[in-house]
């Protein structure tokens, strides 16, 4: 005689998926009202897992209580997907395999000129108005026309010019550098001093900036700090204290100048001080 709370494999808990007996009409997991012949139904997440990554979630329908029609759907887009990946267009190919065909195309076309074509070339290259790429390639063109030619007798002095660019431009590109690297920190602290001001009671700094850079430069920030005979900090300025102001001065173009400054109120314990470039800005010498 069967049992008739014994547990049919072929039905299913629609919500929670959980294995169902033969007469019942709900869920003992989570309620949900079941019908006869139920079976597990794919889900949002997994139908959206199997559409997006077929290779890994189509597999997931393997599991007990997925009806065969499921199974069949997701193993055909799996199926599908593969052969489109092995179909893939050329034109997807990695950007690196194009720059390759690209530069191998441009060699088999440099390969098949002519000498005076490449003399015309190196003549339309190698100008004042050049770029570094363009008067090395231009060098290039002229390094394959063959002696004996007529065009041979002027690869000498275009290549003597070339060289004479080369050498302007790299002096050009230094020179840029050099410039760039200035502009970044124009501002240098020369000599700086302090005494003590009013009762003992007040921070009086001297300060010589030299400005490196072909602009005026103005709105320093600078950090102060003072510590005492032990060497324990006591006191800050600045852009640390409460009411620290920029220096509103300009460092002409190229040269130094010297900027007294009140970092105001002291520690009585101050003795030592260290004075700190902070921040800077080009600003309009109006003075």
């Amino acid at each position: 005689m069967s049992n008739d709370s014994s547990v049919i494999a072929d039905r299913f808990c629609t919500g929670c998926g959980a294995q169902l007996s033969a007469r019942a009409n709900f869920c003992p997991r989570c309620a949900t009202p079941v019908t006869s012949g139920s079976t597990r139904e794919v889900g949002t997440l997994l139908g959206l897992g199997i559409f997006t990554f077929p290779y890994i979630f189509s597999w997931f329908t393997l599991r007990k209580g997925y009806s065969g029609r499921a199974r069949a759907i997701c193993f055909v887009w799996l199926a599908a997907s593969l052969v489109l990946l092995i179909l893939k267009s050329p034109s997807d190919r990695p950007a690196e395999s194009q720059s390759a065909i690209s530069s191998a195309q441009a060699q088999e076309g440099f390969t098949k000129l002519s000498a005076s074509e490449h003399l015309r070339a190196a003549e339309q290259l190698i100008t004042e108005k050049a770029s570094l790429d363009q008067v090395n390639l231009g060098k290039r063109h002229l390094s394959v026309i063959s002696a004996g030619g007529p065009e041979f007798t002027k690869v000498d002095p275009m290549l003597k010019e070339a060289d004479v660019l080369l050498k302007k431009l790299d002096k050009e590109a230094q020179a840029a550098k050099a410039k760039a690297s200035i502009d970044a920190n124009p501002l240098v602290v020369v000599k700086s001093t302090w005494h003590k001001g009013g009762f003992d009671n007040i921070a009086l700094w001297t300060v010589t900036f030299r400005n490196k850079s072909d602009k005026p430069v103005g709105n320093i920030t600078y950090r102060t700090e003072y510590s005492s005979e032990t060497g324990q900090v006591v006191d800050h300025g600045g852009v640390d204290s409460v009411v620290g102001q920029p220096i509103l001065k300009v460092i002409p173009p190229g040269s130094s100048r010297t900027v007294e400054i009140n970092d105001g109120f002291l520690h009585h314990e101050a003795h030592r001080a260290s004075f700190e470039l902070v921040g800077w800005a080009f600003v309009l010498d109006q003075r």
